[in-house]
């Protein structure tokens, strides 16, 4: 091969609804000193196998009589959470954080992010957190995290992974004219 091969030189696939891989959702957690919700720190949560989205609402019998013998259900309450399940992964700041914040009963504010920037976010309550530990396989952490309120759905979310280290808010002065 005379020419290096470079990503930049394959075609886009323009059918932008494409099949989703399981492997490019990823959770994250909004912790560190100065973390808010305006400036979150994302950090990516180790050890992820599955994190699957879930929500339902609860079911109200608007039923009567002149229904001619057929049900009707309304809506009510609704309700979310995330089943976060993955490997144990020693001295990972985020799952430590997480379990410290469900043996301290402090909501935590998540993000689950897919590779084209699609994302859900929200503040949860831990209300499961377990550990398995069989003598033939590895460690795994499962935990519930269920939502309070309403999530905010996002699309066009930067990764964080991407972006954490990026230099902003820089500033040129010239010394001199026509010289930066």
């Amino acid at each position: 091969m005379n020419e290096i091969i470079k990503a930049a030189n394959f075609p886009m696939q323009p059918n932008k609804s494409q099949t989703l891989a399981g492997k490019s959702l990823l959770l994250f957690l909004n912790y560190g000193e100065g973390a808010t919700v305006e400036n979150p720190k994302w950090g990516l949560v180790g050890g992820q196998r599955n994190s699957p989205l879930s929500m339902s609402g609860d079911e109200i019998d608007g039923s009567d009589k002149a229904s001619g013998g057929w049900g009707e259900s309304l809506q009510g309450t609704k309700s979310w959470s995330i089943e976060q399940e993955g490997v144990y992964k020693v001295n990972n700041e985020m799952l430590d954080a997480l379990k410290y914040a469900f043996v301290n009963d402090i909501a935590v504010h998540i993000m689950r992010l897919d590779k084209y920037g699609n994302a859900v976010k929200g503040f949860a309550n831990i209300t499961e957190f377990s550990d398995d530990n069989p003598h033939d396989d590895v460690a795994t952490v499962t935990m519930t995290l269920s939502g309070i309120g309403k999530p905010e759905f996002v699309t066009n979310e930067p990764d964080p992974r991407n972006t954490a280290n990026a230099i902003s808010d820089l500033a040129a002065t010239s010394e001199s004219a026509g010289t930066v």
